[in-house]
């Protein structure tokens, strides 16, 4: 999970996003969608592992936050991490 979240973070920061914006916008959402297809990938292998509901219960805090429009983006690091522990240990 890790990796993948470095992954993208390093491949969306080598989108160029110099010139005409129409191009700028179609690279990033290449870039983009590559990267939902890969996270998909991870999504569907956890939900073959964990009981049904397990990744949606470990995701409702920080969704209610995006709903709500109270999670800040520094807080995000730490609410990957506490959910990927949450998975690796099965708590």
């Amino acid at each position: 999970m890790f990796d993948a979240l470095r992954a993208g973070e390093e491949a969306l920061s080598r989108v160029d996003l110099e010139g005409d914006p129409r191009e700028v916008l179609t690279r990033l959402l290449t870039s983009s969608w590559a990267l939902v297809s890969e996270s998909a990938a991870l999504l569907a292998a956890a939900e073959k592992v964990l009981p049904e509901g397990r990744v949606r219960q470990l995701h409702a805090d920080a969704a209610e936050e995006v709903r709500t429009g109270r999670l800040r983006e520094s807080e995000v690091p730490g609410i990957v991490t506490r959910t990927v522990l949450s998975i690796l240990t099965g708590g």
